[in-house]
């Protein structure tokens, strides 16, 4: 049984190794990232996602959510963010971001997508305080 469980275990390591098969899906994704760079990083992977439009966009809601603690305002501001969130944790489970993530140019989107959740919970919970403290 030890050959047979050597040469499987070689051929497993051997297919979950990036290969250039894969260098299309990284060109599709990230035409900036090359191979010579390494793969990408955790940090990196968070700064690209907090600094794309859609959550820019984002933060600027929060903040006028955060400026002006309404409820009216807060509310649709935690839930575009958490929709933002839970999009993000659904598209990197897509075979084209899984093969990505294998060859290398996407990284993990949880940093990112806990940071985005955190600022939509804080800024809904300033919301509800605010109106808590405010005499009816």
């Amino acid at each position: 049984m030890g050959p047979v469980r050597r040469r499987l275990t070689a051929a497993a390591l051997f297919l979950s190794l990036p290969t250039t098969a894969l260098a299309e899906v990284c060109d599709k994704i990230r035409p900036d990232w090359t191979a010579d760079a390494g793969p990408q990083g955790w940090l990196a992977e968070t700064a690209y996602i907090l600094a794309s439009p859609p959550s820019l966009a984002l933060a600027i809601l929060l903040l006028l959510a955060l400026a002006f603690p309404r409820l009216w305002l807060a509310l649709p501001a935690t839930l575009l963010t958490l929709a933002f969130a839970a999009l993000l944790l659904v598209s990197r489970q897509a075979p084209m971001a899984v093969a990505a993530r294998t060859e290398g140019c996407l990284a993990t989107a949880t940093p990112a997508i806990a940071l985005l959740a955190l600022a939509a919970l804080l800024t809904l919970a300033r919301a509800l305080l605010a109106r808590r403290r405010k005499p009816a």
